[in-house]
């Protein structure tokens, strides 16, 4: 199965960025007339401070993290 992590995101609006854009993407795939499954779990790499200290945050928004060292 598929899922998308991201590096290095060191806030939520900077996630919610990212989620925007892999939509975007998506939605470009099947406009193209390409195959694509259902919704990917997005997730994130917790490798920033700020992001470690706001995990409660992210919890509610994410699909999945990776901790990163």
């Amino acid at each position: 199965q598929l899922k998308i992590m991201f590096p290095m995101i060191s806030g939520l609006e900077e996630y919610r960025d990212a989620v925007k854009l892999a939509e975007e993407v998506r939605l470009n795939l099947i406009e193209e007339g390409h195959a694509v499954s259902g919704q990917v779990p997005l997730g994130i790499m917790v490798e920033v401070p700020s992001t470690a200290v706001s995990a409660d945050l992210f919890a509610k928004e994410v699909d999945f993290f990776s901790i990163g060292t």
